[in-house]
């Protein structure tokens, strides 16, 4: 039976929300509207966000509260320069002409490049390879996202219409969109089903966030939605192996149910989800219980457990925001390792993640913790955009000191390059947030000392040129 037998058709049951402005503009009156319609907030955007979230966050930033202030300001200085930006997206506009999705494999034609062998060299990333559709895949999810986080917490008509732009370049028009049926097929025989696994549940995040905006054109909308569907059923039916590949997986399907209000997709997500955690965070491939021994074995093997993490808690909150928590779920134990779980795995991997040195700590492991094993090997640098981000949901969640360590060790705010965007905001401290309305007095006068410092940042950055 394939996905499309196994699903249900979508439904329909997205409300006008409420929004709070601009602080730019009548932000006063934006957030006391906000507030007093708090306890009707439905749940809609439902990805990784929902109105309720975005309402009692934007209560904090009319507030000055950290550390969501200055993430706000960063998220709305990311999108007026995509407001800017005259450029649009699309794989025909580099390499492969076609309109399938089309990348060359960034560890291989090394031979052809330097005449030795192997030609493929895992975690070394060969520049003469075409990257081309890669990197507008990345683009357009990171400028969408911004877009759509921008018309989500201000309400603003300009953000909204600029991302519909872009999807309608990159999804609908038929001389640039991207063929989303034979797109994933084909990319995975080079092996690149990861890259649009990693791609798009940004850009689908973005489009979520937009998705109830009045000025969107009902019929592309629609055909937005029938293109996300086709993507997704041929993600979930393809497969996707053991490693990250599937950990990825798992956040398209989950993107595209939440978007589409699939139960179908959200229930295979679910399904993977628990799947991946007893097949990959128990210690197999390793002797250790939390480790991610498909992943410690590669060239970058502490960047590829993060980057498998990073995945499995996206999906862990896309879920959890879809009615399904599966951060505290436990698998099965094997013989002589403890029960898997997404915190074991956490837990393992907390303590490279806040070490000074990551790689010296991270490949010192090797003889204790790996007992002779091949594997432990880090040959980049690794950075705050290695996944730290996931830090901000992991502490949100359970609030353990030791991921607080980590978001403190990197500094906010913590960006998420592939997905989320600017973690700090969405993220960051979440068991803070309230729906309570505070009393006015607090509420104004917050919310006056919250325009004046947004108003002077942006009044420093325009005399910067």
């Amino acid at each position: 039976m394939n996905f499309v037998e196994r699903s249900r058709s979508q439904g329909d049951r997205r409300n006008e929300k409420s929004r709070l402005p601009s602080p730019w503009g009548c932000l006063l009156l934006g957030v006391a509207v906000s507030m007093a319609s708090a306890s009707t907030a439905v749940a809609q955007p439902n990805v990784f966000i929902n109105q309720a979230q975005i309402d009692a966050i934007n209560v904090k930033v009319a507030a000055g509260e950290a550390p969501w202030t200055d993430a706000y300001a960063e998220v709305i200085a990311a999108a007026d320069a995509a407001l800017l930006s005259q450029n649009t997206f699309s794989v025909t506009f580099q390499g492969n002409a076609g309109n399938q999705y089309s990348t060359q494999a960034p560890f291989c034609g090394w031979t052809a490049a330097d005449g030795q062998s192997p030609d493929c060299r895992d975690g070394q990333i060969n520049p003469a390879q075409d990257r081309g559709d890669y990197d507008a895949a990345i683009q357009v999810g990171d400028v969408v996202r911004d877009l759509g986080l921008a018309y989500a917490f201000t309400g603003q008509a300009q953000y909204a219409d600029k991302a519909i732009d872009l999807i309608r370049v990159w999804s609908l028009d038929s001389s640039t969109r991207m063929q989303p049926t034979s797109a994933v097929a084909a990319a995975m025989n080079a092996g690149g089903r990861i890259e649009i696994f990693v791609t798009m549940p940004a850009y689908l995040y973005g489009a979520d966030l937009i998705l109830d905006y009045e000025g969107w054109n009902p019929t592309e909308k629609t055909a937005f939605q029938g293109w996300t569907r086709t993507l997704a059923e041929h993600t979930i039916d393809n497969g996707a192996g053991e490693n990250n590949f599937a950990n990825w997986r798992v956040v398209l399907a989950a993107s595209a149910g939440a978007l589409l209000e699939d139960q179908g997709m959200l229930d295979f997500a679910e399904d993977e989800w628990k799947r991946l955690i007893r097949s990959q965070m128990n210690g197999v491939g390793s002797n250790v219980a939390g480790a991610l021994g498909r992943e410690t074995g590669r060239a970058q093997g502490l960047h590829y457990s993060l980057f498998a993490l990073n995945a499995m808690i996206q999906g862990a909150e896309i879920l959890r925001q879809n009615g399904v928590d599966v951060y505290d779920y436990v698998g099965p134990s094997d013989i002589n390792r403890q029960p898997a779980s997404l915190k074991l795995a956490l837990d393992y991997i907390v303590e490279f993640a806040s070490a000074d040195d990551p790689v010296a700590a991270f490949e010192a492991a090797r003889g204790i913790n790996n007992g002779g094993l091949l594997g432990y090997e880090q040959i980049t640098e690794i950075t705050a955009d290695n996944s730290m981000a996931l830090f901000e949901l992991a502490y949100s969640y359970w609030q353990d000191p030791a991921y607080l360590e980590v978001i403190e060790r990197w500094g906010r705010s913590l960006d998420e390059i592939r997905t989320l965007g600017n973690a700090t905001l969405t993220h960051g401290n979440t068991f803070e947030l309230t729906t309570a309305i505070p009393e006015p007095s607090t509420l104004l006068l917050g919310a006056f000392f919250a325009v004046g410092g947004l108003l002077l940042k942006r009044t420093r950055r325009s005399s910067q040129g």
